[in-house]
């Protein structure tokens, strides 16, 4: 195992704030971005990089599993998850009647009121949360540069690189 360089931790640590490793080599004091596009094809440094990923996944108590399971309630979620309609009108529930699942997937509820008639419009899905979702699916490993693809690999291959990846993230199934 190779030890770091001053710069290289410095690099890490940078990468660890936006991801962005052209960004994170200027930020480290490195010469060119293209420092940190090669640094980041290193096994070395990505060993440094899982590792920083992990610490922080630690300390914040966010786990690659509630991001994915985050996201799947989001991106299942159905209008039937919040009210139901038919001949009668339509029924909302409560937000206390709501399952978590429910709650994931709202988006905004907005009413409004024109005299005496009260009008609920609620939309499914926020791009603010599923962006706030990707970006936390790449801080935690589950999506990210740091995936190597390799069209050399056999289909066997692949799998058990899914395999290892989803074991080191501690994905069942």
């Amino acid at each position: 195992m190779y030890d770091l360089t001053p710069k290289q931790e410095r690099f890490v640590d940078e990468y660890m704030v936006d991801l962005n490793a052209s960004q994170a080599a200027l930020r480290a004091g490195l010469k060119s971005p293209a420092y940190g596009r090669e640094l980041v094809t290193k096994t070395y440094v990505l060993k440094a990089i899982q590792k920083a990923k992990a610490k922080r996944c630690e300390r914040t108590g966010v786990t690659a599993d509630q991001v994915v399971a985050e996201l799947a309630a989001v991106g299942f979620a159905r209008l039937t998850d919040v009210c139901s309609w038919g001949p009668e009108g339509v029924t909302l529930l409560t937000s206390e009647e709501l399952g978590d699942k429910g709650k994931a997937g709202v988006g905004k509820v907005k009413t409004s009121k024109v005299g005496e008639v009260e009008t609920v419009e609620i939309s499914m899905g926020s791009p603010v949360k599923v962006k706030a979702l990707e970006l936390l699916a790449k801080h935690t490993g589950v999506i990210g540069a740091d995936i190597e693809v390799n069209v050399n690999n056999s289909i066997e291959e692949a799998l058990k690189l899914i395999e290892e990846r989803q074991a080191k993230l501690g994905v069942v199934g």
